[in-house]
């Protein structure tokens, strides 16, 4: 817990050092959450963060989100809002869940149309979620979430093209209004209903799997336990520096990295599993050579 919330605050800081103002917002790895990690956000000043609809259906123990012939979700009410996750002593933060359509098709198929036609089916589609949404006391949002990395190498011109105009489409139709997570919960917070308790899970299913369970990971995690175990010792022994621990820890830090383990296993090839798993022995053993005397066997 503690190496966790350090990973916040460290990830925060370098959004801050990068965009010039420190985020109120994350999307956690993998948009994993569950209702223990609120807090660590809330310390930070994080007011709201972004998840998949399985981390929705599950907190509200209701069936996954059924979707009609245009692939909209039967319930928007539901979907197309954020709720809070309620914390005792914390602010609570908001929570938006990301629509599994609309985003997966950015991510993952706009790619191979033109932009024209992109931009055209993105909009059918909202005008099908807008067709189908019940009368509220504050508009319904869509949250388009994808993996910022994965997509535009995929694209003409590297999405450049859509994006221009996806965006004004997007600012020039009548009925649609863009908004920030930041915006929607200033303006409509006190109507945002809240969850009794966040289900622990991510966007990608419900539950944690991908990263536990499988052989290798097993292994790895014993690994990355041990050292971690390590350092502790090594801390408390006084025969080291400030500056020699602070290196170490940022290695360490840096082996607990979510794609690691999200990684291994059988979702991928085994020799991407083999790179991967070199990766994380580098690290730990670099981690190894910036502090200690006598390691742990890695």
């Amino acid at each position: 817990p503690t190496d966790a919330a350090i990973q916040v605050e460290k990830g925060l800081d370098l959004a801050e050092e990068l965009l010039g103002q420190r985020p109120t917002g994350m999307w956690p790895a993998e948009g994993a959450v569950s209702q223990e990690v609120l807090g660590m956000f809330a310390k930070e000043g994080i007011k709201w963060i972004a998840t998949g609809d399985h981390v929705l259906s599950k907190s509200l123990d209701i069936p996954t989100f059924k979707r009609n012939t245009k692939g909209i979700v039967t319930n928007p009410e539901v979907l197309y809002t954020p709720w809070y996750g309620q914390l005792n002593r914390q602010d609570d933060v908001a929570i938006f869940f990301r629509d599994l359509s609309i985003s997966d098709q950015v991510g993952f198929t706009y790619s191979g149309m033109s932009p024209e036609m992109a931009v055209a089916d993105m909009m059918t589609a909202l005008e099908a979620a807008r067709e189908v949404s019940v009368t509220l006391d504050r508009p319904l949002v869509v949250s388009i979430v994808l993996d910022g990395e994965n997509a535009w190498e995929h694209y003409q011109n590297d999405g450049i093209d859509f994006l221009s105009l996806m965006y004004e489409t997007l600012t020039t139709t009548e009925w649609l209004k863009t908004t920030t997570p930041t915006e929607y919960i200033e303006k409509y917070g006190p109507q945002i209903d809240k969850l009794d308790k966040v289900f622990p899970a991510s966007w990608f299913q419900p539950n944690f799997a991908t990263w536990i369970g499988e052989t290798e990971e097993t292994y790895a995690w014993d690994y990355l336990q041990k050292t971690r175990a390590f350092y502790d010792r090594s801390n408390a022994s006084g025969e080291y520096t400030v500056e020699q621990l602070e290196k170490a820890f940022d290695y360490m830090l840096l082996a607990e990295g979510s794609d690691w383990f999200w990684c291994m296993g059988v979702i991928n090839p085994a020799e991407m599993m083999i790179t991967l798993v070199q990766h994380l022995e580098t690290f730990l053993k670099m981690f190894i050579h910036r502090s200690v005397k006598n390691p742990p066997h890695i």
